[in-house]
C-alpha cells in the first residue's frame, strides 16, 4: 500500500509538469508579442478554429483581418505564423530564401519528412526537397508547358459549351470547376486522351473529394487528446528550434 501511495503525488506532479510544458509552449508567439488567436486547447492549438468548416483558408483570412498582415498560430505542436507582408515576403522569396525553402510540415501526416519513404516533393525538406524538386523541374519548363496550352484550351472550350447549355437557368459552377481542373489533369498529366466533360460526371470526383476533404482531426475526443499527442510530440521534435528570435518584436 505505501509504495502506491508514494506513487500518487510523483504521477500528481508528472502531470502538472506535462501539462505546464504543453501550456508554456502555447505562449511562443504571446512572449514574442506576435499577434494571433489564442489556442483553444494547449495540447492540440488552434487547430479546432483552423478546421472549422472543413475551411483553414477562411479562417486565415478572418484571422489576418483580425490580427493585422503577420501573425502566430499553432497547429498541434507546429508554430506557424502567416504573413502578406511585401517586406518580409521578399526576405522570405529572395534575400534569405535559403532559409525557407520546401513547405512546412503537416501535422496530420506523423512522418518524418527527412527519412520516411513515402515522403514525396509537396512535404519533402532540405535536400531531399532540392532533389526531388530538381527533378521534376524539366517537367515543367516552358516548352512542357507550352506544349499543354492545346489541351487546356480543348478542356476550357468543353467547359464553355458546358455553361452554353445552362445560360437560362441559375447553377452551381463551383462542381464544374472540378471537372475542369480534373479533366486537365487527366490529359496533361496521366495521358487521357479525350475530355470527359458531356459524358456525366467524372467517377474520380468523389473519391478525390474524400481525400481532400477529410474530416478535421480534432471531431473526435480520442484523437484529439491522445491521438494528437503523438503528431504533436513528432512535429515538435522535428521543428524544435526558434525560430522568432527572443528580441524579435512586432
Amino acid at each position: 500500500m505505501l509504495p502506491l501511495m508514494a506513487l500518487l503525488p510523483l504521477s500528481l506532479l508528472a502531470g502538472v509538469a506535462v501539462y505546464y510544458y504543453f501550456w508554456n509552449r502555447s505562449q511562443y508567439f504571446k512572449r514574442r508579442g506576435i499577434p494571433g488567436p489564442s489556442p483553444s486547447s494547449v495540447f492540440t492549438g488552434n487547430l479546432k478554429e483552423l478546421q472549422k468548416d472543413n475551411a483553414p483558408p477562411l479562417r486565415m483570412v478572418e484571422w489576418e483581418k483580425k490580427y493585422g498582415e503577420t501573425y502566430g498560430f499553432y497547429e498541434g505542436g507546429q508554430r506557424t505564423i502567416v504573413t502578406s507582408d511585401l517586406e518580409i515576403l521578399h526576405d522570405i522569396f529572395v534575400r534569405k530564401f535559403e532559409n525557407f525553402y520546401a513547405r512546412k510540415m503537416n501535422v496530420s501526416v506523423p512522418v518524418d519528412p527527412d527519412k520516411d519513404p513515402r515522403v514525396h516533393v509537396f512535404s519533402a525538406h532540405g535536400l531531399r526537397w532540392k532533389r526531388l524538386r530538381t527533378i521534376t523541374n524539366p517537367t515543367f519548363s516552358a516548352s512542357k508547358l507550352k506544349a499543354m496550352e492545346p489541351t487546356i484550351q480543348d478542356s476550357i472550350r468543353a467547359l464553355m459549351h458546358q455553361l452554353e447549355q445552362k445560360v437560362d437557368e441559375p447553377f452551381d459552377v463551383y462542381p464544374l470547376y472540378q471537372e475542369l481542373t480534373l479533366d486537365v489533369i487527366e490529359r496533361t498529366a496521366l495521358g487521357k486522351k479525350e475530355t470527359h466533360f458531356g459524358q456525366g460526371p467524372n467517377p474520380f470526383i468523389k473519391p478525390l473529394r474524400n481525400i481532400f476533404s477529410r474530416p478535421p482531426i480534432t471531431d473526435s475526443v480520442v484523437t484529439s487528446f491522445f491521438g494528437m499527442q503523438l503528431l504533436i510530440a513528432l512535429s515538435f521534435q522535428l521543428t524544435d528550434h526558434d525560430f522568432v528570435p527572443n528580441d524579435v518584436t512586432y
